[in-house]
């Protein structure tokens, strides 16, 4: 896909869905993305990040504690209710966790990096996106959208991230 802002995210991956690793990782492909983004420099202090598909928020919490401002968008209301009622009143006030449709809901003006990940995507990107990094997982390999160049990067060692 390099040069070319996809339509839509989908390449088969080992564990035959399209667009995700395993939840949990455990699919033998790679590294969790997760945690090679927690590590890595995708983020920085200044940057505000759109968690879109963030389920139980818990990247979004690591992302909050070295981003100015993360937006958690999740689909699910149960399991974003009960990621709410488990973190409680310990809730990090840079942290704004939103129920609702990431791809659909208009992307916040201050959001510099999008990171969406551990979905199986099927539908388009919205061209709001193009103008910001993304950070997806496909087939278990991390891909960055570079919007300066109009293309994908993938990384097949995750650590390549890491400072």
């Amino acid at each position: 896909m390099s040069g070319m802002y996809p339509t839509r995210i989908s390449e088969p991956s080992r564990n035959g869905l399209s667009g995700s690793t395993s939840r949990d990782g455990r699919d033998g492909s790679a590294p969790k993305p997760d945690s090679t983004i927690k590590s890595s420099n995708f983020v920085s202090s200044d940057d505000v990040v759109y968690d879109a598909c963030a389920g139980a928020l818990f990247l979004s919490l690591r992302l909050s504690q070295k981003c100015r401002k993360v937006y958690a968008v999740e689909i699910n209301p149960n399991v974003l209710g009960w990621a709410l009622e488990t973190i409680g009143f310990d809730m990090p006030t840079n942290l704004i966790a939103i129920c609702g449709d990431a791809l659909k809901m208009p992307l916040p003006p201050d959001v510099t990096k999008i990171i969406l990940l551990h979905i199986h995507l099927e539908k388009p990107l919205p061209q709001s996106w193009r103008s910001k990094p993304i950070i997806t997982s496909i087939g278990g390999r991390l891909r960055i959208w570079n919007p300066e160049k109009e293309e994908w990067l993938t990384l097949n060692r995750p650590s390549l991230l890491m400072r």
